[in-house]
């Protein structure tokens, strides 16, 4: 499960959350947005997006509009993908694929990496918002069917990987805690391994 809350104050083809790294010419998974159309894309090779899609239809989990707070959230229970808007089913695909493991890498949160991972002078396509309350959770899938967004702050469940941003500050509250880095204003866990 990866959820998180959104704000976006712009449009474009921006990531929200981006794991991969150095050398790695897909993400293992991401969430972005085609406009205001948020999409969920996966590669389980490393050779192209074959889960979801970064634009078109495959991917696309609804459209938003500007200047609100909407509660984003992907699943995936055994081969079905699930994608959530505000509690509301938008994206099912079902696939015998998984997001491929790219190692430590690390997880960016509010942009992506061309080449070097950590590197300020290497984030490209810095996201036009405010993220809240990113939780990350191997191994449950939380959602399944429509269901109403907490808003109160998300807690860690013993499978959470990553909690941030839930109380006003950049530290990981799962059980892992994992150290977070702000580079330029955009969020990354060089250490950290979801997938």
């Amino acid at each position: 499960t990866i959820e998180l809350w959104y704000y976006a104050v712009a449009s474009g083809g921006m990531p929200i959350c981006f794991a991969g790294g150095l050398n790695i010419a897909w993400a293992s998974y991401e969430l972005n947005f085609e406009g205001l159309n948020l999409n969920f894309c996966g590669s389980s090779a490393n050779t192209g997006y074959d889960i979801g899609s970064e634009t078109g239809a495959t991917g696309k989990i609804g459209t938003i509009t500007l200047n609100q707070w909407y509660h984003f959230a992907v699943t995936r229970t055994g081969n079905v993908y699930r994608g959530f808007i505000n509690g509301v089913q938008g994206y099912t695909q079902t696939l015998a694929l998984t997001p491929y493991d790219p190692g430590a890498r690390g997880l960016s949160i509010g942009s992506n990496y061309q080449t070097s991972w950590g590197v300020a002078g290497n984030i490209t396509s810095i996201c036009n918002g405010y993220i809240s309350n990113l939780r990350i959770i191997k191994g449950e899938s939380l959602y399944t069917t429509n269901f109403t967004p907490s808003v109160k702050p998300l807690l860690p469940t013993k499978n959470t990987s990553l909690l941030v941003a839930n109380d006003g500050t950049l530290t990981d509250k799962s059980f892992n805690r994992y150290t977070v880095s702000r580079l330029m204003n955009t969020l990354s866990t060089a250490s950290l391994k979801v997938n």
